[in-house]
């Protein structure tokens, strides 16, 4: 299928409901708030999150937007759930049903289907469906929907070329997908030397010793651990510098982070430094950021670090390396000598060729990824699905 952000509604307000499955910090979540903060004039919408709570909630919330929950336990979906979903989307009576993640395009699509929506739109935000790393709930959801995606959406956003191939081999049906990558808010994720200086005093840092940064939540698929045998090596290797990390559960109270710090050699140089409200701040503040996933379809940190002028070590997954390309280095998964040799050879060059490539990764962001371009096109999408009805 191939939409275009074309065509006019009339008059009156586009009623849109958004179905996701919660709303704890993560990448799909996170870029949904920022996308919601751009929302034209023109659209109404609102949230209904399967799972009650969470952090973005309250973000989503104080635009402005109404968020319900539907009182859902966290990987098992419920009949219940899905007739309350039908219920609240006929009261709404919204143009346009939009839906995140896999359980909310289960339920919410047909949820949509039993509420008499005619417009459905899935919104795919996953490459990785390794048995590994992804829950047999989940999986067997996806095989649901894959059966499903030629009766119920009208449209699958990807933010991933990625996963465009992986769910098309899945058995998604290929001639509704389309690739919308996610955006990042260039304003507010920027360069700021004040904040690399006071991130270091903040953190009781050397200031001319570089700084590493991982920003992601503790879960398998982010890869703590392979972090951490790459920084094992770096410092075997007679590399200098600190390492912060940050995100839900990196605390020193997890039960194997610390430990897997003291053998490094050099648990003093890494910082365990939990989840933080001022991630740009911090990312202006990195010599090098860094993604070291088992499996992702869009690393929204690349672009954010990207934004921020700092240069990027990831793994190659998902779209990584066509995020990146020439402005950072892109390593295989799993590799934590490759990761390490990375870390050394971007620390190794002058401080001006390394600030060079990293304006040179903003200015990436800055033709491809900014939340104004991607935003845009979801809008134009509801327009022009809208227009038909």
């Amino acid at each position: 299928m191939n939409k275009v952000a074309s065509g006019r509604a009339g008059a009156s307000a586009i009623k849109v409901a958004i179905v996701i499955t919660g709303l704890e910090v993560g990448g799909a979540e996170t870029y949904l708030a920022e996308m919601l903060k751009h929302k034209p004039d023109g659209l109404e919408i609102r949230v209904f999150a399967l799972i009650d709570g969470g952090p973005i909630a309250d973000r989503i919330a104080a635009l402005g937007i109404a968020v319900a929950g539907l009182h859902m336990q966290a990987g098992r979906p419920r009949v219940r759930s899905l007739l309350r979903l039908a219920q609240l989307l006929r009261g709404y009576r919204p143009d346009i049903v939009h839906t995140w993640l896999y359980h909310a395009d289960l339920i919410g699509g047909l949820a949509a289907k039993l509420a008499g929506v005619r417009h459905v739109i899935w919104h795919l935000h996953n490459s990785d469906l390794s048995p590994q790393r992804v829950r047999l709930m989940t999986r067997v959801v996806v095989r649901v929907c894959a059966v499903l995606s030629y009766w119920i959406p009208e449209v699958i956003l990807s933010c991933s070329e990625a996963a465009v191939g992986q769910h098309t081999a899945r058995g998604y049906s290929a001639k509704k997908l389309v690739v919308v990558p996610n955006g990042v808010d260039t304003g507010r994720f920027a360069p700021s030397a004040g904040s690399r200086r006071a991130v270091r005093t903040e953190l009781g840092l050397v200031d001319d010793r570089p700084l590493v940064g991982l920003v992601a939540r503790v879960d398998p698929q982010k890869n703590h651990r392979g972090f951490l045998e790459a920084v094992k090596l770096f410092f075997d290797g007679g590399g200098d510098a600190d390492f912060l990390l940050v995100g839900r559960d990196v605390t020193p109270e997890h039960w194997q982070l610390p430990g897997w710090c003291d053998e490094t050699g050099h648990p003093e140089r890494i910082i365990l430094g939990g989840p933080r409200n001022d991630v740009p701040r911090l990312m202006a503040a990195f010599d090098v950021a860094t993604s070291s996933s088992l499996g992702e379809a869009f690393p929204l940190v690349l672009i954010e670090a990207m934004a921020c002028g700092t240069p990027c070590v990831a793994t190659n997954v998902g779209d990584s390396a066509l995020i990146v390309a020439d402005t950072g280095a892109v390593v295989p998964a799993d590799n934590a000598a490759a990761l390490a040799d990375a870390w050394a050879r971007l620390l190794s060059l002058p401080v001006a060729e390394r600030v060079a490539l990293g304006m040179r990764a903003r200015q990436r962001v800055l033709e491809d990824y900014t939340i104004e371009q991607t935003s845009a096109r979801v809008w134009g999408l509801y327009r022009e699905l809208a227009s038909e009805t």
